[in-house]
């Protein structure tokens, strides 16, 4: 809904100051977006496909070939430029994804699932780009299902249920609910079996797999 593909069932929101419902055209102009699934023509080169976009937006031609070039080796995949998307690896169509969605100079870039199916090292890469990107100045709003990589990138999570925000603060404070949450879970199964260190064992194994930080782990076992 923000990215203005599908209009809200109820209610409306603003991206940029800009209303979603009555100014869609305002927002597009000032945001990118990198879909889950790749979104670039396949029988076109990387750098064919960037143009277009770039087309697309109005880009002034006598700046386009040099941002486009500037991006290209923001992003390290000028190499791959005259590579046909088709034959490129997953890492790579993500990068030229990205450039594609920055050729605009958007203020706010939309990710979603951006390292899905990726080896570990392009997601690494994908990672600094990220952090990079936002460094410089853009807001960026990721959705992903990896908690290791919200945690890692992200200064405010938001957690979606059936449509509805059902949480939103920063990685620690979530963390340290969740761990209030468990350490109360921990104490009602220990008073009804009576054997706290078993039931820590336990839970704090599951803990572990619902994305806590090291440090919240060692409160727990302080407990």
């Amino acid at each position: 809904m923000l990215t203005c593909l599908i209009k809200p069932t109820s209610g409306t929101a603003k991206v940029s100051g800009y209303d979603i419902e009555k100014e869609p055209n305002q927002v597009r102009n000032k945001i990118g977006m990198v879909p889950q699934l790749v979104s670039l023509y396949k029988d076109l080169t990387a750098r064919e496909n960037i143009s277009l976009c770039a087309d697309y937006y109005g880009i002034d031609k006598n700046i386009k070939e040099d941002r486009i070039n500037e991006l290209m080796e923001l992003v390290d995949i000028k190499y791959a430029e005259n590579k046909l998307v088709k034959q490129m690896s997953g890492g790579q169509k993500q990068k030229v994804s990205v450039v594609a969605s920055l050729v605009h100079s958007p203020d706010i870039l939309f990710l979603d699932e951006p390292t899905i199916g990726l080896d570990p090292t392009t997601k690494t890469v994908l990672w600094d780009l990220i952090q990079e990107l936002n460094d410089e100045g853009r807001t960026i709003i990721l959705c992903s299902h990896d908690m290791y990589e919200v945690d890692k990138l992200c200064e405010n999570i938001g957690i979606m249920n059936k449509g509805r925000l059902v949480a939103f603060n920063t990685p620690q404070i979530l963390k340290d609910d969740l761990m209030k949450e468990k350490e109360n879970n921990v104490k009602n199964q220990a008073q009804g079996n009576g054997n706290m260190n078993n039931v820590l064992t336990i839970e704090l194994s599951v803990m572990v797999d619902n994305w806590l930080s090291d440090e919240t782990i060692k409160k727990i076992e302080n407990l």
